[in-house]
C-alpha cells in the first residue's frame, strides 16, 4: 500500500520524481508499454536485482527454519 501511494504522490509532485526508484508500480507504466515503448534498462535491471536478494534471502532463511521436515 505504501508503494502504491508513492507512485500517485510522484505523480502529483515532480519534484518527488527521485521516488520513482522506489516504488515499482513505477517501473513499468502501462500507458508506455501499450503505446509501443519499451522497457527502461535501468527498471529492467533493477527489478531483476531485487529479485534476485529476495531469493537469496528466501534460501538462506529456509535453511535457518526450526521445523524438521
Amino acid at each position: 500500500m505504501v508503494a502504491f501511494i508513492l507512485s500517485v504522490v510522484v505523480d502529483i509532485n515532480k519534484n518527488l520524481d527521485w521516488l520513482k526508484y522506489i516504488t515499482p508500480f513505477k517501473y513499468f507504466d502501462a500507458q508506455t508499454l501499450i503505446t509501443g515503448g519499451s522497457l527502461d534498462p535501468v527498471y529492467v535491471i533493477l527489478s531483476v536485482l531485487i529479485i534476485t536478494a529476495l531469493v537469496y534471502v528466501t534460501y538462506a532463511s529456509y535453511k535457518k527454519r526450526d521445523l524438521k521436515v
